[in-house]
């Protein structure tokens, strides 16, 4: 089942929900913007030879 969220700026689906980590489609509502997002916990990973 795809969980859905609803915010003020858009909505949210989570596209996976595993034990290490959690991924989210997020769609804004036209005129809004996202400023930044909140990482609580990982770990640096390289790609490219860049973090």
């Amino acid at each position: 089942m795809l969980e859905i969220g609803e915010r003020p700026l858009g909505k949210y689906y989570v596209l996976a929900d595993e034990p290490n980590y959690k991924l989210k489609r997020i769609e804004l509502q036209t005129g809004t913007y996202f400023e930044e997002d909140d990482i609580v916990r990982g770990e640096d990973i390289m790609i490219d030879n860049k973090k």
